[in-house]
């Protein structure tokens, strides 16, 4: 028979499918809004390691790790001109959860949640008609992530998992190829980065 939850070192990885929360700016062209269900939509990819330091064993800190990763190609209005636009967007998130969990079923079945402050990092790699430019910046996000998973062999359990991740970049580092800036954004013009994922997960306990 599987074991419960009750050993103390928790590492979980997960994957599905990802969204951006953030309203399309109205002022974009059809094309140009078009485009943006790409970069909207994407995948998710995380894992997190988590260290159960109370007596039950149900209390716990760990460390998390996400990114977020979308990619596009689309016909674009450029000067007048058709064009090729294509581009990648990658947001990742790094930093310190704390954990809970709640054990069902006889220990065999366990919800748990995380909830963590850390650091996000925004990174788009974009080209138009083969001229290439990128984008970059990083602030302060928050994490939470709820998920339900069962045992199905000794250390080795399976479930789903809901994320949302909340940040907003002020400024960003561009770069066109030739010189870079540091652009500063407006309150009303800040780069949301929400998104909410939802993933299969495997979790193995140590």
């Amino acid at each position: 028979m599987a074991s419960s939850f009750s050993d103390p070192i928790g590492f979980r990885v997960y994957s599905g499918y990802g969204r951006r929360l953030n309203k399309v700016d109205p002022e974009l062209d059809q094309l140009e809004k078009t485009h943006a269900i790409y970069w909207i939509n994407g995948i998710v990819i995380g894992s997190d390691l988590v260290f159960y330091l109370n007596k039950a064993k149900s209390c716990g800190l760990g460390l998390k790790y996400q990114i977020m990763h979308s990619q596009g190609s689309s016909m674009m209005d450029i000067h007048s001109n058709m064009g090729r636009l294509e581009d990648k967007v990658n947001i990742s998130y790094l930093g310190p959860v704390f954990s809970q969990r709640f054990t069902l079923n006889e220990g065999q079945n366990v919800l748990m949640y995380n909830i963590g402050m850390g650091w996000l990092f925004y990174d788009w790699r974009g080209e138009i008609n083969k001229a290439k430019g990128n984008m970059s910046g990083q602030t302060i996000g928050a994490t939470l992530d709820i998920n339900y998973s069962r045992m199905i062999k000794k250390k080795l359990a399976v479930g789903v998992d809901l994320s949302l991740t909340t940040g907003a970049l002020s400024s960003y580092d561009t770069f066109d190829g030739v010189k870079r800036i540091t652009v500063q954004l407006e309150n009303n013009k800040k780069e949301g980065l929400t998104h909410m994922g939802l993933s299969l997960q495997l979790l193995y306990k140590f």
